[in-house]
């Protein structure tokens, strides 16, 4: 998480430089915008470096943790069970669509997808386990590269640009956290590695791009035709490279308009890659600041949402219970709908528009915002170096922090800003971890007895 902080202040640089335009391009408060984001790192760095014991002691949570099981070694089975549960779960959303409000049965679904990329962690055996592994053999290889395949093209014919990134990138991360381990020096990697691995990123990087803009060309239909029809139709599109390059140069005319002035609308065009766009875009910063200097209402309507937005983590049929009364279709809007509306004295359309750490923040709290985030970074550094546990030899991560690897690297993107940090910290972390934790001790136990069965006859 920390590392996408950085990102967040250095990529713009690279990210603009690359497509010769200034750090600056259409920004129109820069210096404010940059004032608030040095100081907010300065805020995150300091929450960063007391999250953690330089003398590698394990907190209390670790020792938990460790007391249950956690960061035994799971077998492959088990493994590969809990990775079919989340494929299924992926399937099921597949079938139902969108999950509404109430929808419980659905909702704890779509909560078991994240165990599909379980499986993973068995390209990297030795992160997880006491000691060095290699995988089986090439028969198990080819079934691992089979099943990465399958996830990635669920992710395709989902028709989101997030979906189909989150394979590659739980894949790439834990590759890299592998590589980390190693403590292999970059001056011991040859320099025709590095250009190999160079022309890869390029390529991969420009494939990608390539499927984003022909998920784009196919979104319309995504409601009218079943997902194995969109992701054929997807496909279809992105081998047509008479139609791709039509697409693509549509794409830099459209590139080529003058920027939208904040007063007139919402415009987040900043770089043209839509994965550095997503995780560097500096402007939304700009624009969100722009939204909640520039205005003269009071912060009393985000306050209410930030406790509405807390409040709506009960279930509810609690909330009934307790005579709470929220209705929860009222705030299915994002922070940054709320605050565009607010800075432009309009009415709330839910546009899903993301907002950024800074402007949220100060929008909602004040200046005590800082002291705030401070706080909530603090705690989730702590949860999150809590999946590591610190022996004399080595470190030993457990499988749920290696899956939600690539969760962790996207937590600080514009997308909710602090009250999207506090709705993880008070539900998210506990929700998936409890359901991983259960779920990988039950398939355990019955994987145990299976064996033990098999072994008596």
């Amino acid at each position: 998480m920390y590392t996408s902080m950085f990102f967040y202040r250095f990529l713009p640089l690279p990210a603009t430089l690359l497509e010769n335009k200034p750090i600056t391009y259409g920004l129109q408060i820069p210096y404010m915008t940059f004032l608030f984001e040095t100081l907010l790192f300065i805020v995150s760095s300091f929450a960063f470096r007391f999250s953690f014991s330089l003398n590698r002691k394990n907190n209390k949570l670790q020792k938990i943790l460790l007391r249950i099981g956690f960061f035994k070694p799971l077998p492959s089975t088990v493994i590969w069970v809990l990775g079919c549960i989340g494929l299924l779960a992926r399937l099921s959303s597949f079938a139902v669509g969108n999950v509404e409000y109430g929808d419980i049965g659905n909702k704890f679904t779509s909560g078991l997808i994240f165990l599909m990329y379980t499986p993973f962690c068995l390209f990297f055996p030795s992160l997880y386990t006491y000691q060095s592994q290699k995988l089986k053999n090439s028969k198990h290889n080819k079934a691992l590269w089979a099943y990465f395949t399958i996830v990635t093209l669920l992710g395709i014919a989902s028709n989101s640009r997030e979906n189909m990134i989150i394979a590659i990138g739980t894949f790439i991360l834990i590759g890299l956290l592998y590589q980390i381990k190693r403590n292999i020096h970059f001056s011991q990697i040859s320099p025709a590695k590095i250009l190999f691995m160079g022309i890869i990123t390029y390529i991969g990087i420009n494939i990608l791009s390539d499927f984003s803009t022909a998920m784009l060309y196919n979104r319309s239909i995504r409601s009218d035709v079943n997902k194995k029809e969109l992701l054929n139709r997807t496909l279809e599109t992105y081998k047509n490279k008479e139609l791709m390059n039509k697409l693509n140069q549509i794409n830099q005319l459209e590139k080529a308009q003058p920027l939208l002035s904040y007063k007139y609308g919402w415009d987040e065009t900043y770089v043209d890659n839509f994965m550095l766009n997503r995780y560097c875009n500096i402007r939304i910063t700009d624009q969100t600041l722009y939204y909640a200097l520039n205005t003269t209402d009071d912060n009393n309507r985000m306050k209410k949402n930030f406790i509405d937005n807390l409040i709506s983590l009960l279930p509810t049929p609690i909330l009934e219970r307790l005579d709470i009364d929220l209705n929860k279709q009222d705030i299915r809007h994002s922070r940054g709908d709320l605050l565009y509306a607010i800075g432009t004295h309009s009415n709330i359309f839910p546009g899903f528009r993301v907002t950024s750490h800074v402007a949220d923040g100060l929008m909602t709290f004040g200046l005590l915002y800082f002291p705030i985030q401070f706080i909530i970074f603090l705690c989730i550094f702590k949860l999150q170096n809590a999946l590591v546990f610190y022996t004399r030899k080595k470190y030993i991560y457990s499988i749920f922090g290696l899956i939600c690897f690539f969760t962790f690297f996207g937590l600080f993107r514009n997308a909710n800003g602090c009250s999207g940090d506090t709705m993880y910290l008070l539900r998210g972390f506990w929700q998936s971890l409890i359901l991983f934790g259960s779920l990988s001790y039950i398939i355990r136990k019955i994987h145990i007895k299976l064996h033990q069965s098999k072994a008596l006859h």
